[in-house]
């Protein structure tokens, strides 16, 4: 009997367990796609050790950024994570005024050879809340995921095989005979005398 409640019990925490993963990436998948941040991988060492290769970031689209922040910003066709070490205001040759950044990761040495116009700049690096970063985990180990509903799915197969052995034999676990006409063969009445 232990061991049906330990299996019961096991069976039950996977299936919440496996809820509870798939949600947490549906949910993130969502948030992900909310239009005032973006997500990103980190694939390069410049910002060690404030993040590190592999790291996932949460980057705010609608903050201004200033001197001090890490942004996110396009350059040559690829997204690339420094810091701003120094702005000012310019206007370009058809009259339209930007915002330009100077940049630098913080493990190399030296400021970047360019300039971060205010329309490059996807926005500004902001903390990553700790359910993305589990969702993250798991969706890019769809194996865990999977380990945890096998107890649930096992059950299900066992059940339902009980059942089509219960339904192909004739025999059913509700109908038991009660307990009390097995011990009153005659059906004498016992009860409201």
């Amino acid at each position: 009997m232990k061991l049906r409640r330990l299996a019961t019990w096991s069976v039950r925490i996977s299936a919440v367990l496996g809820l509870a993963g798939s949600l947490a990436i549906i949910g993130v998948t969502h948030f992900s796609t909310a239009t005032d941040h973006q997500h990103f991988k980190i694939t390069s060492g410049s910002m060690m050790p404030t993040i590190a290769v592999g790291e996932v970031i949460t980057v705010r689209t609608t903050q201004s950024p200033r001197v001090g922040d890490m942004i996110t910003f396009l350059h040559d066709g690829k997204t690339v994570t420094h810091r701003v070490t120094y702005s000012w205001n310019a206007m370009s040759p058809d009259g339209t005024r930007h915002t330009v950044y100077k940049t630098k990761g913080d493990a190399n040495k030296f400021e970047d050879p360019w300039a971060v116009l205010d329309n490059q700049v996807i926005g500004t690096v902001a903390s990553t809340p700790f359910i993305v970063l589990f969702a993250v985990e798991l969706s890019e180990h769809p194996m865990v995921l999977a380990a945890l509903f096998f107890p649930f799915l096992i059950s299900v197969i066992v059940n339902e095989l009980r059942n089509m052995y219960a339904v192909m034999t004739g025999k059913s676990d509700e109908e038991e005979e009660c307990p009390e006409r097995e011990s009153n063969p005659q059906g004498v009445a016992t009860r409201g005398v």
